[in-house]
């Protein structure tokens, strides 16, 4: 390793002296990671952190593919986020103004957003937990209480790379969709048409593709779909409407998982399904070719999100230059990434809830059931000065300039200016790069966090390579760069 603190003259003594040092095996040839696999972890993952760099760099994309896949497709030993039963003098049918007033339930929610991040940081099978992400985004919903929100998570979670159809009839059955969009209130008397709305326009065939009759309809046949004291999924069958119904051109006396059965029958739910894997994945903008590819691929494989995830991830049109670092990370994959690469840990659920909220992706709080819009939606002048600076914010323990509330409510939720707690260990970073010459340090970094053909200007100057914290500075520098915001 070149010693940092050499005061020698620089012009002309790093060639001079390489040669000698290479063949000592001071100078490493940089471990350069190629294009496509920096975009399939960036895309299937949050970036390339350490624990890609030490066993998947030098795999082939079908390798890793295979991998991924197959891990995330293990059972899972223990459930990650607990039962979701209910705690102690929590309702599952809170309002909104009642869990603010709960210091308590907020801090489990809380709690349970920093445990799924840390699955996030912490997993080997990164796959699983981006595909636990995007479900989050395409089935939306805002959990108020603890209980829900664990049913809920471990509904998705669970059947990440599973079957769509499975996924589904469970999400329909989800106590945090049934509270959140109202079918509670859906009685054969009185049908509340909400879920059954979403369930075809956002969930599964777009619009378009169904009737206003079609809405009613479906409506009808998820009266008596509700949940009981204990927040756990409960028929109601005096509620039900157990009625002819005609939906979608057929008719019958349809309940809840006959409409979804039927819904799934349609190419338009393939369609859309395929629709919204390409914006998430691929690009926001449309190919409506490779969309074509997707949803053919989806009705083959009958909805088995792992075989459509391998396709997706091994397909030619996924590595086309334009398809790389053209994407604006959304606030989870930022804050991950960067744990993940510096060693980072944040001690504090209330503070990493702060941070969610402060980049505007609080996780169990989308803003609607539409989910997080992305893209461009991501930055404002707020968030972008916060992405900018985070990590110097969070290597260097600085005071965060950025309030997420009116200075009263601040006040009263501890969600003041403050310093972010972690723990760090960045030292595996640096001895990855320890070996490269302080003349191509940037590039090798570039090469590490700067997705795509993003390429940075160059920052260091001469004289910074007799800095002992040479790396480190070159490192945040490029956390720093608009480039180090895109996937």
């Amino acid at each position: 390793m070149l010693n940092r603190s050499l005061n020698y003259p620089l012009d002309g003594f790093l060639d001079k002296i390489t040669p000698f040092l290479t063949l000592r095996g001071y100078i490493l040839s940089m471990n350069q990671i190629s294009a496509e696999v920096r975009h399939f972890f960036h895309r299937a993952g949050f970036g390339v952190g350490m624990p890609e760099l030490s066993n998947s760099i030098k795999k082939s994309i079908a390798q890793l593919a295979d991998d991924e896949i197959q891990a995330a497709l293990l059972p899972l030993e223990t459930d990650s986020y607990g039962s979701g039963l209910p705690v102690r003098d929590q309702s599952p049918f809170a309002t909104r103004d009642q869990i603010q007033m709960s210091d308590t339930t907020s801090s489990q929610v809380d709690r349970l957003r920093a445990k799924w991040v840390e699955s996030m940081i912490d997993t080997r099978t990164v796959l699983a937990e981006k595909m636990t992400l995007f479900w989050h985004g395409h089935f939306a919903c805002q959990c108020n209480t603890e209980n829900v929100a664990k049913q809920y998570l471990n509904t998705i979670r669970t059947n990440a790379l599973g079957n769509f159809r499975t996924l589904l009839h469970e999400i329909a059955r989800s106590p945090a969709m049934i509270i959140f969009l109202n079918n509670l209130q859906n009685r054969q008397d009185h049908p509340n048409e909400n879920f059954a709305r979403e369930l075809m326009e956002l969930f599964t065939m777009g619009r378009a593709n169904y009737s206003e009759r079609d809405v009613s309809e479906s409506a009808r046949a998820f009266t008596g779909w509700s949940v009981d004291q204990q927040g756990h999924f409960f028929y109601r069958e005096q509620n039900h409407d157990s009625g002819l119904k005609e939906f979608l051109g057929r008719k019958g006396s349809f309940d809840g998982d006959e409409i979804i059965n039927i819904i799934l029958d349609q190419p338009a739910t393939a369609h859309h399904l395929a629709h919204r894997l390409y914006r998430y994945f691929v690009n926001e903008k449309i190919d409506a070719q490779a969309i074509q590819q997707i949803a053919r691929v989806i009705r083959d494989v009958d909805y088995d999100m792992a075989e459509v995830m391998h396709f997706l991830l091994t397909s030619d049109f996924f590595y086309l230059p334009q398809n790389q670092g053209n994407r604006i990370k959304s606030p989870l994959e930022l804050l991950v990434q960067v744990a993940r690469i510096f060693g980072l840990r944040y001690v504090q659920p209330t503070q990493l809830a702060f941070l969610q909220k402060a980049l505007g992706q609080l996780l169990f709080d989308p803003p609607n059931v539409a989910g997080w819009p992305g893209g461009r939606d991501w930055i404002n002048n707020s968030t972008l000065m916060l992405r900018l600076n985070l990590v110097r914010y969070l290597i260097h323990q600085e005071r965060f300039d950025h309030s997420v509330s009116t200075p009263l409510e601040a006040m009263a939720a501890g969600e003041s200016i403050q310093i972010v707690e972690i723990e760090q260990n960045y030292q595996p970073l640096l001895d990855y790069l320890s070996g490269t010459r302080y003349d191509q340090m940037e590039k090798a970094v570039q090469n590490l966090l700067i997705a795509g053909s993003n390429q940075a200007p160059e920052m260091a100057k001469s004289k910074d390579f007799r800095d002992l914290d040479f790396s480190l500075q070159v490192i945040l520098k490029t956390t720093s760069l608009p480039e180090f915001q895109m996937s």
